[in-house]
């Protein structure tokens, strides 16, 4: 297994390449997505995924063995209906057992943080049509789970046991069928 990297970085500057050229992804289904610059900063870029297109990294990461943080800003669409619904942000999954499925993103309006049956759901309901930082960590070795809202501390807890997922490909932006 390859060592997991200090940082991944995607700056969705037009293009889905990896700033340190690891992680590069490609888009699946379609070539059409927006492109931004949402100017929350003053800089930087954005990428607004159809419902059927998303980014695929054919890369292993060794995700089981490690800690890891999860960081991003989202802008959710005046459209979405939170109602049952999962805006997916990140995922690394090949299995759907208990501790090896990683999902993170947006669960009923909460920032969700999810392993498959060993999950974490903030407590701050979102709103569409606004910015927001999110940010997902998991302390291997305290088997916790916390999630952050524009920096402040959203939720936490202990899992029931290490994630175990050994998924060979990262997707951004969609939950695929199981590899």
């Amino acid at each position: 297994p390859v060592n997991p990297p200090a940082i991944i970085q995607w700056l969705f500057d037009g293009d889905f390449s990896d700033a340190y050229g690891i992680y590069n992804g490609s888009l699946v289904n379609n070539s059409n997505v927006t492109w931004m610059s949402p100017g929350y900063a003053g800089y930087g870029s954005a990428v607004c995924f159809l419902s059927t297109n998303y980014l695929r990294i054919n890369r292993y990461l060794n995700f089981n063995s490690t800690s890891f943080t999860i960081s991003t800003w989202v802008w959710i669409p005046a459209n979405f209906s939170f109602n049952g619904n999962f805006f997916v942000l990140f995922v690394h999954c090949n299995l759907t057992t208990q501790d090896t499925c990683l999902h993170v993103g947006i669960n009923g309006g909460r920032v969700f943080l999810g392993f498959f049956s060993d999950d974490l759901t903030g407590g701050t309901s979102l709103t569409s049509n606004q910015w927001y930082h999110v940010t997902y960590v998991y302390d291997r070795s305290s088997l916790r789970q916390t999630v952050y809202l524009n920096g402040i501390h959203d939720g936490s807890r202990v899992t029931s046991g290490p994630y175990k997922g050994t998924a060979s490909v990262l997707t951004v932006g969609a939950i695929t069928s199981v590899e």
